[in-house]
């Protein structure tokens, strides 16, 4: 019935049941219509695992409802707009979420109701390992709404995703969502069955226990990380949780080789790289601000992550001159149809780990985890560092003084001067996240490394970097009550209210 499971992909989600209202009574309306009796209906969870996997770079990177990535790139001052200048002046950034769950949350919870319920969970073990397709997909599920929350804010989630029962779910708020979420991805990490049947349909560890633990416990402690405003000591809720983490038996990722990354076949536009068109696109370019940053630095993944060292003044009031040849988003040979896309890197758990050491939530050396992290993003790009750069470069982590000024008269005053340990690390955590960019904004929002200050020329009222996406038209025609009571709690569904975790 290709109409009808059309309708109820969109349906599942809870809070598309308004579209319901005038369009038809009840889903029996469709009867057989359409049906083709030679195709099932049923898909397996390994199935639905590999379509999730597949599908995280376009959720992330596609423009369109899912156009989160490349507007937090602006944000952060990765991208910058040569031709069209808008979204880095800061028109609103209006973003509908209610697609994110129609999509790969819906497969994704497929996978673990399947898993779950006695009665269909012996033939969803056909696909491998029922604790551990559960273990996957708690943590897919868990990365997925990590990135959502932290765009938006408050939003759907201990409602969301139980079909026709809950049709308006509440959104949650942020503080709630983040607990269960670390909650879910430690309980996942001890869930994996390492002497059951390995799990198919896993495009990005291959069903690899010990990759699916280590990527667990780093994203734990990314995400324990993130919650330095609200609990900033040593002893803190944020320190338990990423201790735990650090210190748990299976490990987190420490070696490029167990970068949580997907690496597409570039055989169809579907399975294309997403930096293939994102990154050739004449509409976007390297905001002058990142460029300055590692000429600073005298830093050779320049060489990698643009197409040229001249960057796109960032948030101009007109379009740059078409004569300029500006740097964009990679460098060639990382945005073919084929390639590797990072999601969470060696790079960036070692600098996370030297963070934490500096903090004094857990003990180590902070200056050797944060050489390793260094080392390790060098090393994911194919580029050679220069040899003084870790020792008496200005990002030497001792006394590196970083760089006094970048971007240009557009941003007057920002800056990567480095005169904290802290500050040295997360300026190059914002190296390192680069060019996924809802993680080097978070980061940002977080932490105010780099300095980087608003665009002069912005379009409307709003002066300041947003903090946040604002909720799109399609959220509030589907889920509108709700909408408003979260818009409420968070202070107005505005750009400029900041995330639970990034209250001053």
């Amino acid at each position: 019935m290709k109409t009808k499971n059309k309708v109820l992909s969109l349906l599942l989600t809870g809070s598309a049941l308004l579209v319901l209202g005038s369009g038809c009574k009840k889903l029996e309306d469709f009867g057989d219509t359409n049906v083709n009796a030679n195709v099932s209906t049923y898909a397996e969870t390994y199935s639905l695992i590999a379509s999730v996997e597949s599908r995280l770079g376009s959720r992330s990177y596609a423009h369109n409802d899912a156009a989160a990535s490349t507007l937090t790139g602006f944000f952060c001052q990765y991208f910058a707009e040569p031709t069209y200048p808008g979204s880095s002046r800061y028109t609103v950034p209006q973003v509908n979420g209610s697609p994110y769950y129609s999509n790969v949350l819906l497969d994704i919870q497929k996978v673990i109701d399947r898993n779950t319920d006695p009665a269909t969970a012996p033939a969803a073990a056909s696909s491998g390992s029922n604790a551990s397709q559960l273990g996957i997909a708690r943590m897919l599920k868990a990365y997925i709404m990590w990135t959502i929350t932290d765009c938006w804010g408050n939003v759907p989630y201990s409602e969301a995703l139980k079909g026709l029962g809950v049709p308006n779910p509440k959104y949650d708020s942020q503080e709630t969502i983040y607990k269960d979420l670390l909650k879910e991805v430690s309980e996942a990490v001890d869930q994996f069955d390492p002497t059951g049947a390995t799990v198919k349909g896993d495009l990005i560890y291959s069903g690899n226990v010990g990759k699916w633990q280590r990527f667990g416990n780093t994203l734990r402690m990314l995400m324990s990380l993130r919650l330095t405003k609200v609990y900033p000591n040593a002893g803190d809720y944020a320190a338990q949780q990423f201790s735990a983490a650090a210190n748990h038996p299976a490990g987190f990722i420490t070696s490029n080789a167990d970068n949580f990354q997907l690496a597409y076949p570039g055989n169809t536009l579907n399975f294309n790289n997403p930096w293939y068109g994102t990154g050739n696109s004449a509409d976007l370019g390297v905001a002058q601000t990142f460029t300055d940053a590692l000429i600073g630095f005298g830093d050779t993944r320049l060489s990698a992550l643009a197409s040229n060292s001249t960057g796109v003044p960032y948030g101009l009031n007109v379009a740059a001159p078409t004569s300029i040849t500006f740097a964009k988003i990679l460098a060639s040979q990382f945005k073919q149809t084929t390639g590797n896309f990072v999601f969470v890197s060696a790079a960036s758990s070692l600098l996370a780990q030297a963070e934490a050491i500096q903090r004094g939530w857990i003990s180590g050396d902070a200056k050797a985890a944060y050489n390793a992290g260094v080392t390790a993003s060098f090393a994911q790009w194919g580029v050679t560092m220069p040899a003084n750069y870790l020792t008496t470069g200005p990002a030497n982590f001792d006394n590196g003084n970083g760089v006094a000024s970048i971007g240009g008269a557009t941003v007057a005053g920002s800056n990567a001067t480095t005169t904290t340990a802290l500050a040295r690390i997360n300026v190059q955590q914002w190296i390192a996240y680069y060019p996924l960019a809802i993680q080097g904004w978070s980061n940002w929002r977080r932490t105010g490394y780099p300095d980087i200050q608003p665009t002069i020329y912005p379009a409307t009222s709003h002066t300041e970097i947003p903090r946040r996406l604002t909720y799109g038209p399609l959220d509030y025609s589907l889920n509108g009550d709700q909408v408003a009571l979260a818009a409420t709690a968070m202070g107005g569904d505005d750009q400029d209210s900041r995330m639970w975790w990034d209250r001053q």
